[in-house]
């Protein structure tokens, strides 16, 4: 702060203005200052003769264009030196009682310092030093020293009683930084240091949202949790259980079980019902596809996504989808049923989506810049934290429906219809961003259909369940809706009704109205909830049907025959951002092979790095001389849930039973089992000597006639 401006006149001094400007929680003033104060020069020896008490510490400096007060106190002792003030500056001291005017600080030029009206006044506070355009207030009772505060922010101390503050951080440009309201008090933090252009205060506010880091580089999908709970191992729940409820030992198979979402069932409680957002825009996604003239659809035609664009997008229930998450293991990327393990395979993908596994690999080139991207795009603005901002490159339907003036028109617009359709429905994610590397096999869109699609799509889905199991986001990303309508192929459990027929893709046969779906009540954790997950926790192997396309006419193609050769293979996929491993050994099962123990996983499921997979077939990654049942039963988790408990245990339903029997049965005098049996036993040989004595009767009344 510089202290060599023009000294200016007291009349200069009354002409300033009073300025105002409102903050978050308060209202920051710049109010005149007494213009019968001596100048700065003028008087300074009766300033420095200014007495000072060594328990106040200085008043530190206030750069302009703020406003920094304190708020009221009573019976203050002490008034910290007095600094210099720079040009268009004001000071001022609030009204305080019993106190003398002391001098207060020296003002230069242009600026305006004034004391207000104070009633019954002995001692006058001096203020602190102010650089131009500013204003400090000074409140009654003892003051601290505030930090310096740069130009154009804006701090305040709101009312505290019986409080001593510290220090308050620094804060930059354009920022205003407050102190709520505290009763009863001693202390308060220093407020951390706020960015220009921001406000920041000390308040009680509510938690902010947390981001849990991702191992894979992929952006961190947690901004929909708006009060998590971080556990020790920094994962994210919002009901966090007790050491007890998180103490679940491991298998030889399956980890960290403490914190996967199974330890809810067990607990027999609700999963985090805030974590349950849905990602993606497949309604919107499809009909703006529909819009779309006819050239543009034949270029979706090319890239392989013409049956799956035919699918009619459908509210899947979601109560369902997250009752089959909390089965879904990343340690093998299939689902534990109590008896038996299954899991989605490239198979699956195709005949429900449509989208087929044959072409080139996807791969992300770090040589590829985002600026190029963007200008092949047409959308320069479209950036968002590294990448690309799917509701900024979104065409209008009036763009897409038309024919295109030019070749560049073009091909801009049907990238830009491409990028959003598909990544709206199969790489969702909570910031609705994507990689810019996939603008990549758009530069050409001749060669679009050159790609695998089916591969990138099916490892996104591997993600996005291996992210939710983990708790590294809290919503469902990738296309969340493919499992429950694998469910609905494989497992006799809240299975709909389907259209007959021979229908492709296996998507499109199942019929669910909007009663079918859970999205009506977000809190959805309720009976049918309960419901689905305790036929989970009991469903056997009699309730699934292993090989459900066999009567399918496209089974035979060849898209389905190229997924059933990889569904045979131990083998990676390859995301936009990860890659993630397809364990075919453990679901021969469902390609027509007996049942048979699976070898170990790798310890390593997925990873960031590209290279070249190589599959290993999956009929040399089995135990042939071990038994299944025994072996998946020290393996997996077998039944999570108990019931008894889950649903009231035995001494709700005694209390029950003995309400019901009291009001409809008074008579009734219940027994135990045991004693039943051996009343029932006795009947019964009673009955039988009944029996014996009548025909002998019978026999004796016989003789008796044929005597007469």
């Amino acid at each position: 702060m510089s202290s060599s401006a023009t000294i200016g006149n007291d009349n200069e001094l009354s002409d300033c203005v009073q300025q105002t400007s409102t903050g978050d929680r308060g209202t920051r003033r710049a109010l005149g200052v007494n213009s019968n104060l001596p100048s700065v020069y003028g008087d300074q020896d009766a300033a420095a003769s200014t007495p000072r008490r060594k328990r106040t510490p200085l008043t530190l400096a206030v750069e302009p264009g703020i406003h920094e007060g304190n708020a009221s106190r009573k019976r203050q002792r002490s008034a910290p030196p007095i600094e210099p003030a720079e040009l268009s500056t004001g000071a001022e001291t609030r009204g305080r009682r019993r106190t003398r005017p002391l001098p207060i600080a020296a003002v230069e030029p242009g600026t305006h310092a004034g004391n207000a009206t104070r009633t019954g006044q002995r001692r006058r506070q001096p203020t602190a030093a102010v650089e131009p355009g500013t204003g400090a207030r000074t409140s009654q009772r003892r003051r601290q020293p505030t930090a310096a505060v740069e130009p154009g922010t804006g701090t305040e101390n709101a009312p505290l009683t019986k409080q001593r503050t510290q220090p308050t951080v620094a804060v930059e440009l354009g920022t205003a930084a407050e102190n709520a309201t505290r009763t009863r008090q001693r202390r308060t933090r220093p407020a951390a240091a706020v960015q220009p252009g921001r406000r920041g205060r000390n308040t009680t506010r509510r938690r902010t949202r947390t981001t849990s880091p991702t191992s894979d580089g992929e952006p961190s999908t947690d901004e929909d949790n708006r009060s998590p709970t971080r556990s020790r191992r920094g994962r994210v729940f919002e009901h966090d259980l007790t050491p007890a409820q998180r103490a679940i030992p491991d298998t030889g198979l399956l980890r960290d079980l403490g914190y996967h979402l199974s330890a809810y069932a067990r607990a027999g409680r609700g999963p985090p019902t805030r974590n349950l957002n849905c990602r993606g825009a497949w309604h919107t996604a499809v009909e703006l596809y529909r819009e779309a003239n006819d050239m543009y659809k034949e270029l979706f035609v090319a890239a392989g996504f013409r049956d799956f664009l035919t699918i009619i997008p459908v509210d899947v229930p979601v109560a369902y989808n997250l009752a089959l998450t909390e089965r879904w293991f990343s340690e093998t990327n299939t689902l534990h049923l109590p008896d038996c393990e299954i899991g989605p395979t490239p198979v699956d993908w195709t005949m429900i989506t449509g989208v087929s596994f044959s072409g080139r690999r996807i791969e992300a080139n770090s040589e590829f810049e985002i600026e190029k991207a963007l200008d092949l795009l047409g959308k320069p603005g479209a950036r968002k934290d590294g990448k690309i901002h799917l509701d900024k490159i979104k065409p209008k339907p009036e763009e897409v429906r038309g024919i295109p003036l030019t070749d560049d028109v073009r091909d801009k617009l049907f990238r830009r219809l491409f990028l959003y359709v598909v990544s709206s429905c199969f790489f969702s994610n909570n910031r609705s961003v994507i990689s810019h590397n996939l603008v990549e096999c758009l530069e050409r869109i001749d060669e679009v259909g050159s790609y695998n699609w089916g591969e990138v799509t099916y490892a996104a889905f591997l993600a996005g369940m291996r992210r939710k199991v983990r708790a590294q986001t809290g919503a469902f990303t990738a296309f969340w809706q493919f499992l429950p309508f694998w469910a609905f192929e494989y497992l006799d459990v809240n299975r709909p009704k389907h259209k007959e027929g021979n229908i492709f893709p296996r998507a499109s046969r199942w019929i669910c109205p909007k009663s079918f779906s859970d999205r009506e009540s977000p809190q959805f954790i309720g009976p049918r909830f309960i419901n689905l997950r305790c036929q989970l926790n009991y469903v056997e192997e009699s309730q699934v049907t292993w090989q459900p396309y066999l009567a399918s006419a496209e089974y035979g193609s060849d898209a389905v025959q190229n997924a059933i050769n990889l569904a045979k293979m131990r083998i990676p996929f390859q995301s936009i951002y990860t890659w993630e491993y397809y364990l075919g050994e453990r679901c021969l099962r469902q390609l027509g092979f007996p049942c048979r123990v699976p070898n170990d996983p790798p310890r390593v499921m997925h990873g960031i790095k590209d290279g070249i997979f190589v599959g290993t077939p999956a009929e040399s990654l089995v135990e042939e001389n071990q038994e299944f049942t025994s072996w998946f039963g020290n393996n997996s988790i077998g039944r999570i849930l108990d019931i008894n408990r889950f649903l009231g245990g035995p001494d709700i339903a005694e209390k029950v039973l003995d309400q019901w029997r009291a009001k409809h049965q008074p008579d009734l005098i219940p027994i135990q089992k045991s004693q039943y049996e051996k009343l029932k036993e006795d009947r019964n040989a009673l009955e039988e000597e009944c029996a014996k004595l009548r025909e002998e009767l019978s026999q004796a009344r016989g003789e008796e006639s044929c005597v007469v």
